[in-house]
């Protein structure tokens, strides 16, 4: 989480669901923007819970938050914090493989 930068200078603490057998969740505030970022646990009320996977989709900046919530997979403490993660995890290049199978 601190190993990019982000399109918005903001912070969210986000839920992690970690899916092992026993119910393992890690809470993570970020805070960052386009010079960097820090990555710390935390015990602060979380603004996104989600999953690893959609994590790593967000993460990378090919999938946005509202559409993983629209989906299910992501909940957002309100409207507004979600739009927020929207602007946050922005990417000025979609994820790519351009290796052929």
């Amino acid at each position: 989480l601190s190993a990019r930068t982000y399109a918005t200078d903001d912070e969210l603490v986000l839920d992690i669901d970690l899916g092992d057998d026993d119910g393992g969740v890690e809470r993570w505030r970020v805070s960052g923007g386009p010079d960097g970022a820090q990555a710390k646990r935390v015990r602060k009320k979380p603004d996104l819970t989600l999953d690893r996977a959609s994590l790593g989709a967000i993460y990378l900046g090919g999938v946005r938050p509202s559409s993983l919530a629209r989906a299910g997979r992501l909940e957002a403490r309100n409207a507004d914090v979600l739009r927020r993660a929207d602007l946050f995890f922005l990417a000025d290049r979609l994820p790519h493989c351009s290796t052929g199978f």
